[in-house]
């Protein structure tokens, strides 16, 4: 099929309004349409479209651009219809059906968006390293088109918050950009801290030892625990043993739970009096119970003494120093 060949006469119209007529000679050079084209503003101009134009001629603006990012098609007749106003010279259009318009640009994701924005918002409840946001939008995040060189980073502005329901409202920016309106850059929803502690699996009673199946992370929402610091982590709360009854799924407080006992009451407990290489054990009775490292008093049965110790091992205690060094021979002496 041979090139369909169209004459064009004078008259220019930009985006639909009629412009003053350029008339352009009959005999100028021959213009072509071009295979693609590739537009890096808000408007078409003729030498986006045709090749083989001269200055003027290709300066000329022909049609709005499509959206940053975003393609249009334009056919030979939307293209004849301008130019034949705008008195370009002969094109050809090589027996094609028109021609498709990319507007180059760059796009802005949801994603994006969402990770300003949930910066802007962890500083501003100052997040610690149990925490997290949960963010709930009003309306979802739609991504945004900007013009191709529009660098500047996006940015947040404007962003307000009311502390005690997390609702919050904030507007994105790029300043560098001519094509953001600002009223589709807004962002409206909640957000909540969630906190992630330690709870039991199962109910347990008073004095019940802790072990890991017991165990369970529990997500809650910040200003929502009870009273006392939570346990963030699992091991924190190895050989311990629980204060009170507590109920399944019931985060651990500091005050719920407290070391096991490594000394009880009314045992026999080996005390040993340590001095260099040598040592010297005797028993004595617990007075109560107590854990690692806590103090505890103990009982000399045959002299009826009290003993000022600490607890540093099942069954096992060594005696306070103030108390080795002022009456430990005595003791020793009486026979303990």
């Amino acid at each position: 099929m041979s090139p369909k060949r169209h004459r064009l006469i004078s008259g220019v119209l930009l985006c639909g309004a009629l412009v003053v007529p350029g008339a352009v000679m009959s005999d100028a050079p021959e213009a072509v349409l071009r295979y693609e084209a590739k537009i890096v503003a808000p408007v078409v101009r003729a030498g986006d479209l045709l090749q083989g134009l001269g200055p003027e001629s290709a300066a000329l603006p022909m049609f709005s651009a499509p959206r940053p990012g975003y393609s249009a098609f334009v056919s030979i007749e939307q293209i004849e219809d301008r130019a034949r106003r705008m008195g370009l010279p002969e094109v050809d259009f090589q027996g094609r059906s028109g021609l498709w318009l990319t507007r180059t640009g760059r796009r802005i994701t949801e994603e994006a968006m969402g990770e300003v924005l949930r910066e802007a918002l962890a500083a501003y409840f100052v997040l610690l390293d149990n925490e997290s946001l949960e963010i709930v939008f009003d309306a979802p995040l739609v991504p945004r088109e900007v013009e191709h060189d529009a660098r500047a980073p996006l940015a947040l502005h404007d962003l307000s918050v009311e502390a005690q329901s997390g609702r919050f409202a904030a507007r994105f920016d790029i300043s560098d950009s001519k094509e953001i309106k600002q009223d589709l850059w807004r962002a409206t929803g909640s957000a909540r801290v969630i906190q992630r502690v330690i709870g039991l699996r199962r109910a347990l009673s008073s004095g019940s030892p802790i072990t890991a199946s017991d165990l369970v992370h529990l997500n809650l929402e910040r200003g929502r625990l009870p009273g006392g610091s939570p346990f963030v982590h699992a091991r924190s709360l190895e050989e311990m043993v629980l204060t009170r009854n507590v109920a399944a799924r019931t985060p651990l407080t500091e005050s719920d739970v407290r070391p096991a006992h490594v000394v009880h009451k009314g045992d026999l407990v080996r005390l040993e009096f340590r001095s260099g290489a040598l040592t010297i054990s005797a028993s004595a009775q617990a007075l109560h119970s107590a854990a690692q490292g806590e103090r505890v008093q103990l009982l000399n049965r045959a002299s009826t003494t009290i003993i000022e110790a600490r607890a540093i091992g099942e069954g096992l205690a060594v005696p306070l120093p103030t108390f080795a060094t002022s009456k430990t021979q005595a003791l020793l002496s009486e026979g303990l």
